[in-house]
């Protein structure tokens, strides 16, 4: 893989992990806007938010907004759209995973819709299945709940005895429950009131104000539409975290976070990560994408170092008030971090010398743990120091290490960088590529009389790996000794390595051909061009190795304006790249043979940095030249070993194509029969 395709991957993957991380905030939104609408009790909204988010919902997410969908339909009163709902996707596998609580709403509806036969049936059969699933916030899976509510209407005589063994909470399924009792109790106004009482339009609570008006004559105080949960923004949070960083004793006490909050104070934090480096862009800077990930990284980890930071704490059974730790970990210092990352930016960048750099590093890593001990003493009180002292250990090295390592660390490389180290000698450089194309020119030697000679030019266009100047060298080696081209060969190469051939580029092409044109016999003498670099379907790319020249793309007709130009006739053209079929039909002549390493639409492979040939140029140059006496025999031959070899490697073959003119057929028959005469040994005559 390329430098370049490594990373367009990394951003790739870096753009799909934010795009990820952006979902599951919107995700975790619409979840808590239903929770919220029921909390209000206000059923229809919550179904009206359910069904906005199951349109837009992805397979993974339909699930749970799927059995919230029918959980709001519930609460409104909808027990028979509910149990459609509930029913349709029972047994569907996706669901498998929300079975037990799909199958406790299944029978709730049932129930209280007035089926009590049914509903007994349903939780004999699978009271097994209700009793091994956790209950998830107002959604209940409990079945001996749900079996004192059908003692209730099944008249059993011990039933006000079940209800009462039921524990008191604040849940909405509650409020089911003082309805029943109020049925079979001895204080009827208080259980209609606890079940009245804040529930706003959810069934249960009409119910309760209406039985409540019949046996009092009177409405219970309060009732209605209860006012809107209003939760902390994340402007909110991020006022708080000021506080935290600060070090204040009353920040985020009292704070309860979601999901959805905590998502989006990340992202917050990775976009301060990438904003502050921007003091380093300049109009021709380079963005390091490497970089990039580098340090949004620990950012994002600090979500994965508090899970495992505040595990202590679990397993000693010390957490208090905190349903999720985690969450309430990472949310408050995902709100302070802005400050520490501008601090840390700021301070790395203005300490001059190893010791200062340290001093401010063990400043800032003090600050931090103080914020993360104040958080964990939170959801674990004074009795768990030394968990809280593990807990601080984990952020040290989980995260303070990290982020150490990436403080200074720039996403733009620009110019000014370069020309405050070395100022690059433009002048002198195309001075010196002039004198080095010129050079290889001069040694060019002419074309013999009476003789088919062959001339061998190689490009190796692409100066972001070395793969293609060492094949370019390799194949000009192999030509000088076995197809008598010494003397009668260039090799043009962008190389990042000891950059000692003249460099590529239209304009060195141009002079190149023209140069082999004025030794050559045109008429008689045949060109054997072979250029190499990664491709599309736009042609073949020139990368210098360097920031001075400029990048090119040599174009499939720009090649053929190349070769008519210098007025070559007979050409062996040799394309190596992906997508290199899109040469095939501008380049091909009665006499010519051109072949590709791709087709138009296909990839080439083997052009990894530090591999002596890509695939295509080991079996041509590597193996079937080095043996074959005919060309066309070894590129024959070499597209079916290319061919089984990508076979046997599972991948997506390549499909090279040659195309060999009828009248460059009978040019190199004569060639090959002049260099390999000498090899043929004459059949004995009886």
């Amino acid at each position: 893989m390329s430098r370049e395709a490594a990373h367009m991957l990394a951003a790739v993957v870096w753009a799909g992990l934010i795009w990820f991380i952006a979902s599951r905030v919107a995700h975790h939104r619409r979840v808590r806007l239903i929770d919220d609408a029921l909390d209000a009790g206000d059923p229809r909204r919550a179904r009206a938010v359910a069904r906005f988010a199951l349109r837009r919902a992805r397979w993974f997410d339909r699930p749970w907004l799927t059995l919230l969908y029918a959980t709001a339909l519930f609460w409104d009163g909808e027990f028979p759209r509910a149990l459609l709902v509930t029913r349709a996707v029972l047994n569907d596998r996706e669901f498998s995973g929300l079975r037990g609580l799909l199958r406790a709403l299944e029978i709730k509806c049932v129930l209280l819709a007035g089926d009590h036969g049914e509903a007994r049936e349903l939780l004999n059969t699978h009271r097994a299945l209700l009793d091994s699933t956790q209950s998830m916030g107002r959604i209940t899976s409990d079945g001996a709940a749900l079996d004192a509510l059908l003692r209730v209407e099944e008249g059993d005589a011990d039933a006000a005895a079940a209800l009462a063994a039921i524990p008191d909470d604040d849940s909405d399924f509650a409020r089911i429950v003082h309805w029943y009792r109020a049925r079979v109790g001895d204080d009827a106004r208080a259980e209609l009131v606890a079940a009245a009482d804040g529930g706003g339009d959810l069934f249960v609570a009409r119910r309760a104000r209406e039985r409540y008006a019949v046996l009092f004559g009177e409405a219970p105080a309060p009732g209605g539409i209860a006012p809107r949960v209003r939760r902390s923004t994340v402007l909110a949070h991020v006022r708080e975290g000021l506080r935290l960083a600060a070090l204040r004793r009353s920040a985020f006490s009292t704070a309860v976070f979601t999901v959805d909050q905590a998502l989006a104070l990340a992202l917050l934090n990775v976009a301060i990560a990438l904003l502050v480096r921007c003091v380093d862009y300049s109009p021709r800077a380079w963005f390091l994408t490497v970089a990039a990930f580098a340090v949004t990284a620990p950012v994002l980890f600090f979500a994965v170092v508090s899970y495992v930071a505040t595990r202590p704490l679990a397993g000693g059974q010390v957490l208090r008030r905190r349903k999720h730790p985690t969450l309430h970990v990472a949310g408050s210092f995902y709100a302070a971090m802005p400050v520490l990352l501008v601090a840390y930016f700021i301070g790395t960048r203005a300490a001059e010398g190893r010791k200062a750099h340290l001093v401010i590093a063990a400043v800032l890593a003090a600050w931090s743990l103080a914020m993360v001990a104040r958080l964990l003493r939170q959801v674990a009180g004074r009795p768990a120091l030394i968990r809280i002292a593990a807990g601080c250990l984990v952020v040290a090295i989980g995260w303070l290490a990290p982020m150490h390592a990436v403080a200074d660390m720039k996403l733009w490389f620009g110019e000014p960088d370069r020309a405050a180290a070395s100022p690059p000698d433009v002048a002198g450089y195309f001075l010196d590529q002039g004198d080095r194309l010129h050079a290889a020119e001069e040694a060019l030697l002419p074309e013999r009389a009476g003789v088919d000679d062959l001339y061998f030019l190689g490009i190796a266009a692409h100066g972001g790996e070395d793969v293609f100047s060492s094949e370019v060298r390799a194949a000009r080696a192999l030509f000088d000794r076995r197809f008598d081209t010494a003397g009668r060969s260039i090799a043009l190469a962008n190389d990042p390595g000891e950059r000692s051939l003249p460099a590529v580029s239209t304009a060195s092409i141009r002079h190149a051909l023209r140069a082999i044109a004025s030794r050559m016999n045109r008429e008689e003498d045949i060109l054997f061009l072979f250029v190499t670099s990664h491709g599309s379907d736009a042609g073949l790319a020139i990368r210098p190795s360097n920031r001075i020249a400029h990048m090119e793309t040599l174009a499939p007709m720009q090649l053929r304006g190349l070769l008519d130009g210098a007025g070559i006739r007979w050409r062996v053209l040799v394309v190596a790249g992906c997508q290199s079929g899109v040469f095939i039909d501008a380049l091909k002549t009665d006499s010519t043979l051109v072949m590709t390493a791709a087709a138009s639409d296909r990839a080439s492979y083997g052009c990894a940095p530090g591999r002596p040939m890509t695939e295509f140029g080991r079996a041509v140059f590597g193996e079937q030249l080095a043996e074959q006496q005919s060309l066309v025999r070894a590129f024959t031959k070499a597209i079916k070993v290319l061919g089984e070899r990508e076979a046997s490697n599972k991948l997506t073959p390549s499909a090279p194509i040659l195309h060999v003119g009828a009248a460059i057929a009978v040019k190199l028959e004569r060639l090959e029969h002049r260099l390999f005469a000498a090899a043929v040994v004459p059949a004995v005559q009886p």
